[in-house]
C-alpha cells in the first residue's frame, strides 16, 4: 500500500489528494465513512463513537475546546473522528 510507503494514514493520504484537486472535496470522508443501516426507525441515529465514548466525554471535550483550552485537531482524536466532524460537531454545539 502506498501510505505505508510514505508513512502516513490512509485519511492523511485522502487529504492531501483533495488539496492538489486530483480527487473532489470531501471524497476521503465519504469513502470513510460506513452508512449506519435504519430498519424502520425514523430521526437520526446517534454514532457510534458517541455511544461508546458516553454524552458527558464528549460534552467535555467540546467544552474544553469552547474554553480554549484544546485545539480542534486534539478534538478530532480524543473523540476518533476526522477533524472536519469535529468541527461540525464544535459548529453544532455553538448554535
Amino acid at each position: 500500500m502506498a501510505y505505508y510507503k510514505w508513512g502516513v494514514s490512509i485519511q492523511a493520504l485522502g487529504y492531501r489528494l483533495e488539496n492538489l484537486g486530483l480527487i473532489e472535496s470531501e471524497y476521503t470522508d465519504i469513502l470513510l465513512e460506513t452508512k449506519p443501516y435504519f430498519r424502520g426507525k425514523k430521526g437520526p441515529r446517534t454514532p457510534g463513537w458517541k455511544k461508546q465514548l458516553g454524552k458527558e466525554f464528549v460534552e467535555t471535550t467540546l467544552e474544553a475546546y469552547s474554553k480554549g483550552l484544546i485545539s480542534a485537531g486534539k478534538v478530532a482524536s480524543g473523540l476518533g473522528i476526522t477533524v472536519r466532524e469535529a468541527m461540525k460537531e464544535i459548529e453544532q454545539r455553538s448554535k
